[in-house]
């Protein structure tokens, strides 16, 4: 059995680490916001996309009036999840754009592939990925080129060659009926 002098120092130890967590969570928290603020100096946004804690950098990936030099760096980031978060940021660049495209993780380039943002030298690029997943999402993309959809209908896959077709029949009565897709 523990002493009562033992369960003490147990007890303040433990308190201790509560507030340490406390406040390193509540300084994340307040970077988190700082990333993400509008009104935030640009030399700061700098910083916190070099932040240990994955959710500021993350904070920083959405952030659309970062710079391009700085998302384009997070397209290197370690965590996926910041790489995939950026896949949706409309200022990334097409560089940006064509490092995610590569991203060895297939969650980060079918997040490319599904987004509205990516270059359409990025949406043909990724038509040949291995992933049957990244293929369809480029099937269905409104933004892929035409040309890709063309050679899609032929896709060994059989779901991904009924996408592209759909899509091309789409943009054909959208063409027709302009009036009925305002």
């Amino acid at each position: 059995m523990k002493s009562v002098k033992q369960l003490t120092a147990c007890a303040a130890a433990i308190m201790l680490l509560s507030a340490v967590s406390s406040v390193s969570y509540a300084d994340a928290s307040e970077r988190i916001r700082e990333a993400g603020h509008v009104l935030t100096p640009v030399e700061r946004v700098i910083e916190l996309a070099s932040d240990s804690n994955v959710d500021v950098r993350m904070a920083v990936a959405g952030r659309q009036r970062a710079p391009a030099a700085v998302l384009e760096k997070l397209a290197l980031d370690s965590d996926k999840r910041v790489r995939f978060k950026l896949a949706y940021n409309p200022r990334l660049s097409e560089k940006g754009f064509s490092i995610l495209a590569k991203d060895k993780d297939p969650d980060v380039r079918y997040a490319v592939a599904q987004g509205t943002f990516a270059p359409l030298s990025v949406l043909t690029a990724l038509a040949n990925d291995p992933d049957e997943r990244i293929r369809n999402a480029i099937a269905y993309n409104p933004n892929t080129p035409l040309p890709v959809m063309n050679v899609l209908t032929k896709d060994s896959s059989r779901q991904i060659a009924y996408a592209a077709e759909q899509n091309i029949e789409l943009r054909d009565l959208m063409e027709k009926y302009p009036e009925r897709y305002k």
